[in-house]
């Protein structure tokens, strides 16, 4: 993630990169994560700590398995299908 951004800004950013796209192209990421969720749980705590001290979230979005880490680096790795 880059400063300032979101996780769901990351994601769009990262899965447009790969299908060389701009993110209004792709498929709603909101029809597969509930993404205001998705955000909080990264999110600061007010007192500006990590909200999450370790663990991931992995969901499929656009072809893609999505892999979030509690440090908010996102990875990508093409579906195999299903």
């Amino acid at each position: 993630m880059q400063e300032g951004e979101s996780v769901t800004e990351a994601v769009l950013r990262a899965v447009s990169a790969e299908k060389d796209s701009h993110p209004a192209e792709l498929e709603s990421l909101y029809s597969v994560i509930e993404t205001d969720a998705l955000d909080r749980l990264f999110a600061p705590q007010m007192s500006g700590h990590p909200r999450m001290a370790n663990g991931t979230v992995a969901f499929r979005y656009n072809d893609y398995d999505i892999r979030v880490t509690h440090d908010g680096e996102v990875l990508l790795r093409e579906s195999g299908g299903e």
